[in-house]
């Protein structure tokens, strides 16, 4: 039997670092996702499991979506809002 090697199971890393705050944050999670073999599987498990945040084989799902980058709290810039 082959052993797959996970890297978000090494004890060096913290559950938490999955549940990012901020893009930084988000940043170190998908870091140690770019160093696995695994990532198509465990985001689709975690979809099929209905997952509804966290980062998942690198990708940020916030409230079931899919989320594209980590915004700062607070108001958009100006230059990220849509004129109306």
């Amino acid at each position: 039997m082959n052993t797959i090697f996970l890297p978000c199971t090494r004890p060096t890393i913290d559950p938490d670092t999955f549940f990012p705050a901020t893009p930084e944050e988000l940043a170190a999670a998908q870091a140690v996702c770019a160093t696995c073999t695994m990532t198509t599987r465990c985001l689709a498990d975690a979809l099929r499991a209905g997952t509804t945040d966290g980062v998942w084989g690198g990708v940020l799902l916030e409230r079931g979506q899919i989320i594209a980058q980590k915004r700062r709290a607070g108001r958009p810039r100006k230059s990220e809002t849509v004129a109306a």
